[in-house]
């Protein structure tokens, strides 16, 4: 994981016996923190990217040293260019020897993260390497929330029944549909996996 080790022993006719140990390894250098990360792979003459998964419990988009948390074991997905990587204990993924040049979206897969309720903050960004460059992606996750009700009608007698079918859609500041949904036989619904902002619930 951190270093290649190819041992060799050589031993010639005169009785000589030589032995060697050959180490390669990468260092690249953590923006966030400043630490080093070793890896196996050469980062010279390839692309390197390096993303930091944090939950932004904020929300303002940014890593709040003391107030957000790195998360771990989190799978970064980069499919054009690096495959999977899971972030260590501190919430970083390091993707080596990419190829320079080719772009690659960058996103954490849903199901990897510890919290049902846990969602990335965007959909994901695309990354372009370059030779012996780090690129570093801040991935912020956000804690979602859901909103459930009933869609009814009420006669003239003050009796209420659940308008089966209705169509509940939510729309954000910017007017733009977010998420839609049917009500069932009794008139509920349920939307899930929103991100924190304001909304507009219509039917």
């Amino acid at each position: 994981e951190y270093a290649t080790i190819t041992p060799r022993i050589t031993y010639d006719s005169e009785g000589n016996l030589e032995g060697t140990l050959n180490t390669r390894f990468g260092l690249t250098r953590v923006p966030e923190n400043g630490d080093f990360i070793f890896s196996r792979d050469f980062v010279t003459g390839t692309g390197t990217i390096t993303a930091f998964v944090y939950l932004d419990t904020n929300g303002n988009m940014q890593y709040d040293e003391g107030t957000d948390e790195p998360i771990p074991d989190a799978n970064v997905r980069a499919p054009q260019n690096g495959g999977n990587v899971r972030t260590n204990e501190e919430g970083i993924a390091l993707f080596s020897r990419l190829r320079p040049n080719l772009v690659t979206d960058i996103f954490v897969e849903q199901g990897s993260l510890e919290d049902p309720y846990w969602i990335q903050a965007r959909e994901g960004v695309s990354i372009m390497p370059r030779t012996g460059t780090n690129v570093r992606v801040n991935i912020p996750v956000h804690v979602a929330g859901e909103i459930d009700g009933t869609v009814y009608v009420e006669n003239m007698g003050g009796n209420s029944q659940g308008l089966r079918g209705a169509t509940v859609a939510l729309y954000d500041e910017d007017g733009e549909l977010q998420q839609e949904t049917t009500a069932d036989s009794d008139g509920f619904y349920i939307l899930s996996l929103i991100p924190p902002g304001t909304y507009s619930l219509l039917v």
